[in-house]
């Protein structure tokens, strides 16, 4: 009788922890998407040079953006300066800028971290990309 009871303890408190463990890494996945995106948006506003006003031609400062992109994502998600935080270690942001045929820049970011709640032991892998075209010219 007693097995029984400490079975379905066990049991349930296993299910518990499985619950809150994906509970956390679905939100941080979802958290992150959102840190990203607006990280990125954050970066071209700070990064933007205007090159011709009369064409509406903006270009990009590479090293400027990199630096904005980190730094707004660190504060969005409330990281340290190791880009760590309770639940978030071992996390690294690469942020590159590519160019299609047509010459139109392409601002990839990806994020990666290990995430633990639950036991500090167990840690889920993340990895989340971002591509996002910028269009430099406004007609």
């Amino acid at each position: 009788m007693w097995m029984k009871i400490w079975g379905a303890i066990l049991i349930g408190t296993l299910f518990v922890i499985f619950s809150c463990d994906t509970y956390t890494v679905k939100y941080l996945y979802t958290k992150s998407g959102r840190g990203i995106e607006q990280s990125i948006d954050a970066g071209i506003i700070e990064a933007g040079i205007v090159t011709d006003a009369q064409q509406g031609t903006v270009t990009l400062d590479e090293n400027i953006l990199k630096n904005a992109v980190k730094r707004e994502f660190i504060r969005y998600m409330n990281l340290d300066s190791m880009m760590e935080n309770a639940y978030m270690k071992n996390s690294q942001l690469d942020m590159s800028i590519s160019y299609d045929s047509n010459g139109n820049p392409w601002i990839q970011v990806e994020f990666r971290t290990h995430i633990s709640y639950s036991i500090r032991d167990i840690s889920y892998p993340l990895t989340l990309s971002r591509r996002i075209a910028y269009e430099s010219t406004y007609i």
